[in-house]
């Protein structure tokens, strides 16, 4: 493993740390399977309008905890289909191809 997965690998487990190493919803507790979320969706649109890599993510994601959540993959994708999140990506990626 190279240098700079090492620092993304200890960044995350950081970041879990701080936002309590469970999902915000139902409480899942396997580091693996959690993932950072924002609250308001559009992560990867944020992320591309930013040219952020993940690592930069994490760091943002570290100091400012208004804007993110923990939630495990399962809750993830709920919230993800049930606010649509989906289509405002396929937007957001329609607006750089045209």
């Amino acid at each position: 493993m190279g240098k700079h997965t090492e620092r993304r690998h200890k960044l995350r487990a950081q970041v879990l740390e701080k936002y309590g190493n469970r999902c915000a919803t139902c409480g899942f507790a396997v580091k693996r399977a959690l993932e950072v979320d924002h609250i308001q969706g559009g992560g990867k649109s944020d992320r591309r309008q930013r040219h952020q890599d993940r690592t930069t993510w994490l760091r943002e994601a570290l100091k400012d905890n208004s804007k993110y959540q923990l939630l495990c993959a399962n809750c993830n994708r709920i919230k993800q289909f049930e606010n649509k999140e989906w289509e405002a990506q396929k937007q957001f990626e329609m607006q750089l191809l045209s």
